[in-house]
């Protein structure tokens, strides 16, 4: 049966839409058939169709899965050489749609605590566990996440990016593990740094997604330490001690 055509506009993005369709298929997420969901996706997005003014993204998504679904089809000798410790050419997605997913579900959270007005009522403030607090607010992925929306709205409201940006899209390659590596590297130089300020104006939002998600993997590492003087202030970043 064929299905009516997506309204991209409907999903918040690519891992969206890609999350979804997991879900739909009641896929393994940490064994996604890459064969499968890339023609799936592929199918979904109608290339033919594209909107360039809000397909980048989607575009560069879908070229990333062709790009896992041809190293899968690599004999076994040809893909030591690319991936030494024996990784997954899955593992990157993998690790960005579990992200994803924990920072949808947390927002999720937050707006049933919104709509029954209980976000900063007496009764939430007593979830929090005992004994942990501390000078400025323990940072969670959540606080992480709202401090990235409103650095994103702001950017697209200040944008001057024309269409033409599009192929600069389709062709970078934003790695989230050098991020981390940079991310430290600023750390060994200064003792901390603000959230704002890893978010060029100028970058483009597969730069500043590869730099939030560097910063939710460091934190769950335990290799950096967040902070949040005030409620709505800028996150501090620190380097933790081992």
């Amino acid at each position: 049966m064929n299905e009516l055509p997506v309204q991209l506009t409907a999903f918040e993005g690519p891992l969206d839409l890609l999350l979804r369709l997991i879900e739909q298929e009641e896929i393994d997420i940490y064994n996604i058939p890459i064969h499968r969901i890339t023609q799936q996706y592929l199918e979904r997005i109608e290339l033919d169709q594209l909107d360039p003014q809000i397909g980048a993204e989607y575009l560069l998504l879908a070229t990333e899965l062709l790009e896992i679904k041809s190293r899968m089809l690599l004999p076994d000798h040809q893909l030591k050489p690319l991936y030494p410790d024996g990784e997954d050419p899955r593992a990157v997605l993998l690790e960005r749609l579990l992200a994803y997913r924990r920072i949808k579900a947390t927002r999720e959270l937050l707006s049933v605590r919104q709509e029954s007005h209980r976000i900063y009522s007496e009764d939430f403030l007593l979830e929090i566990p005992q004994g942990k607090v501390e000078v400025s607010v323990k940072m969670d992925p959540l606080v992480l996440q709202e401090a990235y929306r409103r650095a994103m709205i702001a950017k697209d409201r200040f944008s001057t990016d024309a269409p033409s940006s599009f192929e600069r899209f389709t062709k970078a390659n934003y790695s989230v593990s050098l991020k981390q590596k940079d991310i430290l590297q600023l750390l060994s130089y200064m003792p901390t740094v603000v959230f704002s300020s890893l978010l060029a104006s100028s970058a483009p939002k597969g730069e500043w997604v590869a730099s939030f998600l560097a910063l939710l993997k460091l934190q769950q590492d335990q290799r950096i330490h967040l902070s949040q003087p005030k409620r709505f202030s800028d996150i501090t970043i620190e380097k933790r001690s081992r």
